[in-house]
């Protein structure tokens, strides 16, 4: 399988830690690239940073007190972040063109914020539980953004 990935020129980056008081940072440059991560438990941090074309994003946290920012550069790149918990805190940057985002939190006393820049954007960011709070913001021409709050005593901000 990495021989075929390498072949097809493509790089991927994997991670997965349970407990708590974990970080993995992953910093991503070229075309066709994969970048995956799972954290469950709390504290944890986690950070994707990824420029180019066609790249692939994910990123799962479950827990309590966690902490997710990524940044994506380039075009036709999918980016997509979740977490379940609460008190998490979830942070999505995109610019560029055509890239497919999704953000999502469930759970309680979650703040989560997503800003994309450019073109042709699709963005979306889903939260479902009591007491959360996300922002989204939106520039450039043809964007599509949806913001979507389900539950009690929700703030988009």
């Amino acid at each position: 399988m990495q021989k075929l990935t390498f072949l097809a020129a493509a790089l991927l980056t994997a991670g997965t830690a349970r407990a708590q008081n974990n970080t993995h940072q992953s910093s991503t440059t070229g075309a066709d690239n994969s970048v995956s991560l799972v954290q469950t438990g709390q504290y944890n941090a986690a950070q994707a940073t990824v420029t180019g074309d066609g790249n692939t994003v994910g990123a799962t946290q479950n827990g309590t007190s966690n902490r997710s920012t990524q940044t994506i550069a380039g075009v036709a790149n999918q980016a997509t972040l979740a977490q379940m918990g609460s008190n998490n805190s979830i942070s999505q940057g995109v610019n560029g063109t055509n890239n497919p985002t999704n953000l999502s939190q469930t759970g309680t006393y979650n703040t989560g914020s997503q800003s994309v820049n450019g073109e042709n954007n699709q963005a979306s960011f889903i939260q479902n539980g009591t007491y959360n709070t996300g922002s989204q913001s939106v520039n450039g021409i043809e964007n599509q953004a949806t913001l979507s709050q389900a539950g009690s005593y929700e703030v988009v901000g």
